[in-house]
């Protein structure tokens, strides 16, 4: 999925660098940044990479788009960068309408990130104490997220070829 969502990413024109945020020695696709993670905690991960690309100065906007959306498209990215291009925290809500799976604010505004339950709503808060309009995107691509082990049997079933390893992958593990 991470692959995926990557490639969509480079895919948009309003994107002009991919970065992926990790604490984990993984591989990540050829052509992205890694911005190396230490910290366990997400809220504190994303401020220290908001701070780091603040300082590197070659950024605008962050927009932070999650490595579980399986079926994230170009028109998706290209919808929350159209929404990003007034000064403004944008969301995108997850299937529940309470989470957030993609987020962007810009850099030179201190906001911070509040991922958590009801992080939508969270977020919608920080735009306001930050005295920043809130854009709320709602797409399925950006909405369908894999949070739970019972959403692949759904992603096996949707996902076609691109999944199908999941299907070996998850043979045995208890449900």
């Amino acid at each position: 999925m991470l692959r995926h969502v990557v490639t969509t990413l480079a895919a948009s024109p309003g994107i002009d660098e991919v970065s992926v945020l990790t604490g984990m020695n993984i591989s990540i696709p050829q052509g992205c940044a890694r911005i190396s993670d230490s910290d366990f905690e997400l809220n504190a991960a994303v401020a220290r990479a908001a701070r780091e690309l603040r300082a590197r100065g070659r950024a605008d906007t962050l927009l932070i788009v999650h490595a579980d959306l399986p079926f994230v498209t170009p028109a998706d990215i290209d919808i929350l960068v159209a929404a990003c291009r007034e000064e403004a925290v944008v969301a995108a809500s997850d299937w529940t309408g309470t989470g957030t799976n993609a987020l962007a604010f810009p850099l030179a505004r201190d906001v911070t990130p509040r991922y958590g339950p009801a992080s939508l709503a969270a977020h919608r808060e920080e735009a306001r104490a930050v005295n920043l309009p809130f854009v709320l995107v709602r797409r399925s691509g950006l909405a369908e997220d894999i949070d739970e082990p019972a959403q692949l049997e759904w992603l096996m079933e949707r996902g076609g070829e691109r999944y199908a390893f999941v299907e070996a992958a998850t043979k045995g593990a208890p449900r």
